[in-house]
């Protein structure tokens, strides 16, 4: 019998004034005793928090996973990044995307990087992410930027020391920058 036929007809029946009662849990099988069992779900989110949200913590302090704001100097100047470490299957491993205020940047315009990172210790790992590189002048495409990190967590800060590997035929080489930061915290808007 389909669901459709069943509900027809307890419709009719209920409508012809036949009561019906409803099983006792004994009568259960499989998973609908078990479904039948389990105490109804609340809704989860507390009327007041007894923190704010996340403290920029909502991970166990060993955790890379979430967004990270990172600070440098790049040529001299200051810069800013944005960079989300993402799980796959593996705890331990996943895909990163990075991406910064000098991508789009003379004399080469970037787009984001995207890659892979795992981890090499208890606070410590390493990623590898590819980005593509665009003339500034013309927007012809240049090559790809490859990025290496060792990175080291402690708690909800980060540092990341980076080796930059440009195409060779680009005239930029490879060069080390070492950044900064902090997770990015969970904040609700206003009133909510």
């Amino acid at each position: 019998m389909t669901q459709l036929t069943k509900s027809m007809l307890c419709s009719l029946l209920l409508m012809g004034g036949i009561p019906l009662t409803a099983q006792p849990n004994d009568a259960l099988k499989g998973w609908a005793r078990v479904r039948a069992l389990q105490p109804q779900q609340q809704n989860a989110r507390p009327s007041t928090a007894a923190a704010p949200f996340d403290l920029g913590k909502p991970w166990p302090p060993t955790s890379i996973l979430g967004t990270w704001q990172l600070t440098g100097t790049l040529f001299g100047a200051p810069f800013q990044a944005l960079i989300t470490f993402l799980p796959s299957e593996m705890s331990d491993q996943g895909a990163v995307i990075f991406t910064s205020n000098q991508d789009q940047q003379a004399p080469l315009l970037a787009t984001a990087e995207s890659g892979n990172w795992t981890r090499t210790g208890a606070y410590t790992f390493v990623a590898t992410h590819w980005g593509f590189l665009f003339d500034e002048t013309n927007g012809t495409a240049v090559g790809v930027l490859k990025i290496l990190d060792a990175i080291t967590i402690n708690g909800s800060q980060i540092t990341v020391k980076s080796q930059l590997v440009f195409p060779a035929d680009c005239g930029c080489g490879t060069f080390t920058v070492e950044t900064t930061g902090s997770r990015v915290a969970i904040e609700a808007p206003p009133g909510n």
